[in-house]
């Protein structure tokens, strides 16, 4: 199991961030939202890490940090469908974290 992309979005302007982690890759990731603009479609559906009750997985929630290596608790059940609507979606990052070697 592989985080591969980071996806960041804002639904308000003084809200947090919702960040979200992907088994996409960010090419994969970008094409789709790339498609969705240029469709001038509302929302994009993109594949994101959930917990067992089809919460966001939290990344920085489930992990324990050493000195030069960090513990994965708890992995994520699976992963979902997420709809973000297009114009709220501030950054895709490509990440290679492996959960299953941590």
């Amino acid at each position: 199991m592989k985080i591969k992309s980071i996806i960041c979005c804002r639904r308000f302007e003084k809200d947090p961030e919702t960040i979200a982690y992907s088994p996409a890759n960010v090419d994969e990731v970008a094409n789709l939202i790339q498609t969705q603009k240029n469709n001038n479609e509302m929302l994009v559906c993109l594949p994101v890490y959930v917990t067992s009750a089809y919460v966001l997985y939290d990344l920085d929630y489930n992990i324990t940090y050493g000195s030069n290596s960090y513990i994965v608790n708890t992995k994520p059940f699976g992963f979902s469908k997420f709809y973000i609507p297009v114009k709220d979606v501030t950054l895709v990052q490509e990440a290679d974290i492996d959960l299953d070697h941590h």
